[in-house]
């Protein structure tokens, strides 16, 4: 008698435990071009409200500039206190023109270093010695706030700093200890 299979198959082979199967690997998925990925539509529409409200918002700071140059050429109006043809340019309640800030730092002997802003722009200096001064001309009392002076011991002791405007102190600081730090900014209501 022979071995025959009634479903048409090869019989097993021995130590073989499964019947020889073949597998076919899939195929990777193919990748979608970069336009069509969600990150290069968001970017994209991102530039585009950028671009639009470039465009949109670009001509209004023309037509704004040209309408307050042309506010600012008109004849000004007597303001109290003032006469008709001041055209300082001062705002009201500020002196113009002559006007003083004193920045000042003072210690029992031990170096400064002194740090102060002008105008918003920082500047230092270091090892300095007690009675450092930095005048300061301003316009306008506006003009001045832009102004204060930071010092440091650079050692012990007692470290004050004064702010004047035009000779009179408006505002006065006094630190002590090891590596003392003090700050001065002006004060507009003694000014």
């Amino acid at each position: 008698m022979t071995d025959q299979n009634p479903y048409g198959q090869q019989p097993q082979q021995p130590g073989q435990p499964y019947p020889a199967q073949s597998y076919q690997q899939p195929e990777p998925p193919k990748k979608k071009p970069f336009y069509k990925r969600v990150w290069f539509i968001i970017l994209a529409i991102i530039v585009v409200i950028i671009i639009i409200a470039g465009v949109a918002g670009g001509g209004d700071d023309k037509k704004d500039t040209a309408s307050a140059n042309s506010t600012a050429a008109a004849a000004p109006e007597a303001q109290p206190g003032t006469e008709s043809g001041d055209q300082s340019g001062a705002q009201p309640g500020t002196e113009s023109d002559g006007n003083v800030m004193q920045l000042v730092l003072e210690s029992d002997g031990a170096p400064i270093n002194a740090s102060w802003l002008q105008n918003g722009n920082t500047a230092q200096e270091q090892g300095v010695a007690s009675g450092w001064t930095k005048d300061i001309p301003a316009d306008t009392k506006w003009d001045a706030l832009m102004n204060n002076v930071t010092g440091q011991l650079d050692g012990a002791g007692t470290l004050t700093c004064r702010i004047l405007w035009n000779g009179e102190v408006i505002t006065e600081s006094t630190s002590t200890g090891d590596y003392a730090v003090v700050t001065c900014t002006p004060d507009m209501d003694k000014m």
